[in-house]
């Protein structure tokens, strides 16, 4: 049963008046409170063993999202120029980026949006005397909010974990 703020006909006492005021300035700090949300990015990753010539890796995608990091490792620096070929493969067509890789570690940022279906297709031309045993591919795709897992919670309860991280600490 819901409980009245004010009994009628009786004085407001400072017990009522405190309480009130206590509400109220938690109501007013969860309006300027700013919360949040990560959305982590999915790491894809693979490493080829042996000559990397053709066809390396074929991934697809089970959710939308967008491409935004990938890093290639080689075994050895190469003599010549490595040439990586990337495409995604849409029920449209292929697009897709060439990379000639003349270090060992190379990290490109992306910015290539994918969907769910879209297929990586990763190949790789090398010259017959370069001494590469050995590629390691990592992509991090971030997935679209409509695909990620939300958990609520009410802020008191934000509030209680942040206090307690905090006693942890100290």
């Amino acid at each position: 049963m819901k409980q009245s703020l004010f009994i009628k006909n009786s004085p407001i006492d400072e017990k009522r008046i405190s309480w009130i005021e206590t509400i109220v300035s938690r109501l007013v700090r969860r309006a300027r409170t700013r919360m949040s949300a990560v959305v982590a990015p999915y790491p894809i990753s693979a490493c080829i063993v042996g000559k990397p010539q053709g066809e390396l890796l074929r991934y697809m995608f089970p959710l939308d999202g967008t491409l935004t990091k990938a890093i290639v490792h080689l075994n050895k620096k190469p003599k010549d120029q490595v040439v990586i070929r990337a495409e995604i493969e849409d029920n449209s067509g292929a697009k897709g980026n060439s990379f000639f890789l003349e270090k060992k570690h190379t990290s490109v940022q992306l910015d290539v949006q994918v969907k769910t279906g879209d297929r990586l297709i990763i190949s790789s031309s090398t010259e017959e005397n370069e001494d590469i045993s050995e590629i390691w591919f990592s992509f991090l795709l971030i997935p679209e909010v409509s695909d990620a897992k939300v958990k609520s919670f009410l802020i008191d309860e934000l509030e209680k974990s942040i206090e307690e991280e905090r006693e942890e600490v100290e």
